[in-house]
């Protein structure tokens, strides 16, 4: 029998410059907040931006879309940003659904551009 189970959480901390890039996978839930929590201080008090990138994270509560919008206020009322990168479809529902789809910028990949959204092409 095969049993699925979710991948455990995976918080990565990077600085480059100004900015600062936390990776997040896996599931990010109340039994791992506190570390997400020590992660997003971290970035408040060293960076200017905060990236989360999300293309290995699986699933977040309720609780940590709070903490992250939260986060999200405290940085733009100070001239700065948090923005969530590369989410499953999962998260970004999740994220539009609790009001919190703003974090998450328009990303459009080559495959989504049709000619006519390119610069300099004739249009019809």
């Amino acid at each position: 029998m095969n049993y699925w189970a979710p991948k455990g959480p995976s918080i990565e901390y990077v600085v480059a410059d100004d900015d600062v890039l936390i990776h997040l996978g896996g599931t990010i839930d109340v039994s791992c907040r506190e570390e997400l929590k020590a992660a997003l201080y971290l970035a408040m008090v060293t960076a200017r931006n905060v990236t989360i990138e999300a293309d290995e994270l699986t699933f977040l509560d309720v609780g940590t879309v709070m903490l992250l919008g939260q986060t999200a206020d405290h940085l733009r009322n100070r001239g700065r940003a948090l923005h969530i990168v590369n989410p499953r479809p999962v998260v970004r529902r999740l994220l539009v659904t609790l009001h919190r789809g703003s974090l998450v910028p328009d990303q459009r990949c080559a495959r989504d551009v049709d000619d006519s959204d390119r610069p300099g092409r004739p249009t019809s």
